[in-house]
């Protein structure tokens, strides 16, 4: 039985990688290192740490500190200039009435997450908070999940999870939770043709419908 809900952030509760990358390209070129259009898939579902050590992994470590401080203050800092709210998913946490606790799973920082929820009038909704602060692996390693349903006091297997890239859907699938996509225009249901995800949701009557589904 289906007891958490539990949500990604970015890409799935707002829109914000786009402007992410761009502010990362601009930073990092100051500091001389060009970021090319191709690699902005890598740097989704990542931590901004990840996407430097996977991409770029000579890069000298007071070069990756500058750009990553340059970054905080132009891009996390500013943080509600720079994101768009997915209507449904937004809505769909504030008309939400039901017994089970809802909790955000994300690989960014915990300040930001807290600060955007309060900023959607979201934050009272949401009973459990994990950003990349409090695991030491990152997705697509499962431990951010894992640690959501310690702090919930629930078996992995009782939460359902929305995720919206693959890095993610794998980390909740590893973790033992059931996974929902949801499709943002930046995705494709191609991109989870490797993992037994359990379906898609597009809109608000399918999030309603999926989370009735399966808690009924």
């Amino acid at each position: 039985m289906i007891k958490a809900l539990i949500f990604d952030f970015d890409g799935v509760l707002v829109m914000s990688e786009h402007a992410r990358f761009n502010v990362l390209q601009k930073m990092a070129k100051h500091h001389g290192l060009d970021i090319s259009d191709e690699l902005f898939s890598k740097v989704v579902g990542r931590t901004t740490k990840d996407f430097f050590e996977l991409n770029f992994p000579t890069l000298d470590k007071g070069t990756l500190q500058s750009i990553i401080a340059d970054y905080t203050v132009e891009y996390k800092d500013k943080i509600v200039d720079h994101v768009t709210p997915i209507a449904f998913t937004n809505d769909f946490i504030r008309q939400y009435s039901g017994d089970k606790v809802l909790a955000v799973t994300s690989g960014n920082d915990t300040r930001i997450i807290e600060l955007l929820l309060t900023h959607l009038n979201l934050r009272d909704k949401i009973n459990c908070v994990v950003g990349k602060e409090h695991v030491a692996k990152h997705k697509p390693d499962p431990q951010a999940y894992l640690y959501t349903a310690e702090q919930l006091e629930l078996r992995p297997e009782t939460c359902l999870v929305f995720e919206d890239t693959a890095v993610g859907a794998e980390a909740a699938l590893k973790a033992g939770m059931s996974v929902y996509v949801v499709l943002n225009g930046l995705n494709s249901k191609v991109d989870f043709d490797s993992l037994s995800i359990s379906g898609y949701v597009k809109d608000y009557e399918d999030l309603v419908n999926v989370v009735a589904s399966k808690i009924s």
